[in-house]
């Protein structure tokens, strides 16, 4: 999108397909007016088994790259740190990016977001 276009965005998420918003997300011009902002990984605050939650995060410019080419750095191999799963995993890959970044944890008020499951009810 960003050649089509010819800008970059200052503001990227990823999010899971089971993810239901139950309010509106941080606006991104909000978002980039905070100091280090293009560095910032952003994710709610509750489970996070010992790593960062994984359901929505919200990432500057400078931290996406190193959290969207996890999966390829992953089946490489060679990974320096062992984790027990995606949590441990993605905080494992932000303190050892060559991009020193900064980790922002939010409450559910700023990322209202909850996981959503198919019932069959048939």
């Amino acid at each position: 999108h960003e050649r089509a276009s010819g800008r970059k965005h200052d503001v990227v998420m990823w999010t899971r397909d089971t993810s239901i918003w139950l309010g509106d997300m941080p606006r991104p011009s909000q978002l980039v007016q905070a100091p280090g902002w293009d560095r910032t990984v952003m994710s709610r605050d509750c489970n996070s088994w010992r790593g960062i939650n994984d359901r929505v995060v919200i990432l500057g410019r400078q931290a996406a790259p190193t959290l969207f080419t996890l999966y390829s750095a992953y089946m490489r191999g060679g990974f320096p740190v062992r984790t027990t799963n995606s949590e441990e995993f993605l905080l494992a890959a932000t303190k050892h990016s060559k991009t020193p970044l900064i980790l922002d944890a939010r409450p559910f008020e700023v990322l209202p977001e909850a996981d959503g499951m198919w019932v069959d009810t048939a």
